[in-house]
């Protein structure tokens, strides 16, 4: 009896490895640091002590990961890039601050590469100091020609105002901008001009619709990007336990490995997904950099709450609401509203009832991507009365997957540059669509080329950063001209990543280094303390939550479970020889 029991283990226990059953971890984690080290101002030594005394500030310990999103950025040095504030955590700057120089300077960085026929928006600040009463006029410039102009009058003596600039490009390829601040009616001040590139892309955005069961708003989502020439769409929707409805080419299920092709996915009936799909999708936006959009008809419930950073409550009207948004108006009566939104969610749009406002869509970072949360259970209803509902999905949905990253995401500052000036080259590999970083962490081999306008080509050297699959090098700009930019990695197959350089005779430089880290810090919200005094930094880091990780755990996978089937097998045969012998 005995070894028929054995027997009926190792045989359910295989049984299970044959099913190979998936479930999901949840694992506190500790707040993660970036400890970004900028200029001269950033010493070695500093930035050891640093992260001793900040391990030391918490008993859950930090990390300092900077592959992970960060609860915090610390800037050690007398500069501060731009891209620290994108990250929606807070940043403390630790300095050994420069005097700053009395005037209206403006600082530019190149946006981030568009579609054609969507706007770009310009990211600059004009920082004034000891400008209090006087007024600036800045203007946006296309060889010249003026395309915007704000002006804008200092009530500071230290002050820091974003003018506020898109600019639509209408055709591929890149376009040259200038930033130019001036006084206005004879106010004192002197004239500050700086360059800037676009470069639009003419591509189409790959799209998953993936309904598990049938759902009205998945579907007019669907409908409402699927003739848009932006979108290329797939799709698929469960009809029965058996039955799905394709169109395109969709993977049949949520997979991180078939996930790879697409920057967008949208979810109809989110609380019918398994814990696996949610567990995929969850790697889709932290890893890949993805953008997933959940539309919810009912109540969110089921694996998918987890990825939900807030909780809802349920609310009903008996007419239609009006919800605002900067695209379109939408309109419900059925809600999963939250009662607060935490820091770093952005509310697209928004419900005004009774004095009262609360988000009815939302969308947050995570790890590299984004998603998106609809609570407007039935907004599909009353998608007719004017063209809002398609407005507003193709406007979000386009904004949220131009700016996913490529596998091979190249760029070069300055983006215009003088003659002989050192060009920087930075380039973002997507490390989950490389085999061999998935398999053995291996970075793949890498090589960039400058092609100049003459034909003449160049190397250019580049070396890892700190950051997983963050690469840069850097070369001297030549004669005047566009120069294509080309990164090549080789893995299983053969990726590659393009730029454009203009080189252009007194072209001027961006002027970052002018504009002052305090303020610039301040006007995020951020802390600004001296070397000498990191108590500010430490009462940051006491008050920052722990996270959480989701994690996809296949236990018959491990060496535990097939040495229980191999120890079972063993077990019986023993006990049957034994008893054959007596």
């Amino acid at each position: 009896m005995t070894t028929t029991w054995l027997r009926v283990a190792a045989v359910v226990t295989a049984g299970i490895a044959v099913a190979d059953p998936s479930c999901t971890t949840r694992r506190a984690l500790p707040p993660n640091v970036h400890v970004r080290l900028t200029g001269p101002g950033a010493v070695d030594d500093l930035a050891a002590d640093l992260r001793v005394r900040l391990t030391r500030a918490r008993p859950d310990g930090v990390t300092f990961d900077p592959a992970a999103p960060p609860s915090a950025i610390v800037v050690l040095g007398e500069r501060v890039p731009d891209d620290v504030f994108a990250a929606g955590a807070p940043v403390v700057l630790v300095s050994r601050l420069p005097a700053p120089r009395s005037g209206a300077v403006v600082s530019a960085s190149d946006p981030r590469p568009s579609l054609v026929g969507w706007t770009a928006r310009v990211p600059a600040r004009v920082h004034g100091r000891a400008m209090s009463g006087k007024r600036s006029s800045v203007t946006l410039e296309h060889r010249g020609i003026p395309l915007a102009r704000v002006e804008h009058r200092w009530t500071a003596d230290d002050e820091v105002f974003d003018p506020g600039f898109t600019f639509l490009p209408t055709g591929p390829g890149l376009t040259e901008l200038a930033l130019v601040v001036r006084p206005v009616d004879g106010d004192a001040g002197e004239e500050m001009k700086t360059h800037l590139r676009v470069l639009a892309e003419a591509r189409r955005l790959k799209v998953l619709a993936h309904d598990t069961r049938p759902s009205w708003a998945a579907a007019f989502v669907r409908r409402a990007i699927d003739g848009d020439p932006l979108f290329e769409v797939a799709s698929i929707a469960g009809v029965s336990r058996d039955i799905s409805v394709r169109a395109g080419q969709p993977p049949r299920r949520l997979d991180p490995a078939a996930l790879e092709a697409f920057e967008v996915v949208v979810i109809g009936a989110p609380e019918e997904l398994s814990t696996g799909d949610v567990a995929a999708l969850d790697r889709f936006v932290r890893d890949r950099g993805g953008v997933v959009a959940l539309l919810a008809d009912r109540l969110p419930r089921g694996p998918y709450a987890r990825l939900l950073p807030v909780a809802f409550a349920e609310r009903l009207f008996d007419r239609p609401q009006k919800i605002s948004s900067g695209v379109g108006s939408l309109f419900g009566s059925e809600f999963a509203l939250p009662a607060v939104l935490p820091r770093g969610i952005e509310p697209l749009a928004t419900l005004a009832h009774e004095s009262s406002s609360r988000a009815a869509v939302f969308a947050w970072p995570a790890g590299s991507g984004r998603f998106i949360f609809s609570g407007v259970l039935d907004v599909w209803r009353f998608r007719g009365r004017d063209d809002g509902f398609d407005r507003f999905w193709r406007a979000h949905l386009t904004a949220a997957g131009a700016a996913v990253r490529p596998v091979l995401d190249v760029d070069v500052a300055p983006g215009i540059a003088s003659p002989a000036d050192r060009v920087t080259v930075t380039v973002r590999a997507r490390m989950s669509a490389f085999d061999s970083w998935r398999r053995r962490r291996a970075t793949p081999a890498l090589s960039v080329e400058v092609a100049a306008p003459d034909g003449s080509r160049q190397w250019v050297r580049m070396w890892p950063l700190e950051e997983a699959g963050v690469f840069e090098g850097s070369f001297d700009a030549g004669p005047p001209g566009d120069y294509d930019v080309t990164a090549t990695a080789s893995d299983a197959g053969v990726r590659t990543g393009q730029t454009r350089l203009a080189v252009r005779a007194g072209a001027d430089r961006p002027l970052a280094v002018d504009v002052d880290p305090v303020a610039l810090v301040r006007a995020g919200g951020g802390i600004v303390t001296a070397p000498g005094d990191l108590d500010p930094l430490l009462s940051v880091l006491k008050t920052l939550q722990t996270g959480e990780q989701l994690r996809e755990v296949r236990p018959a996978r491990s060496w535990p479970w097939a040495g229980t089937f191999a120890g079972l097998l063993c077990t019986e045969w023993l006990l049957r020889r034994r008893a054959g012998a007596r």
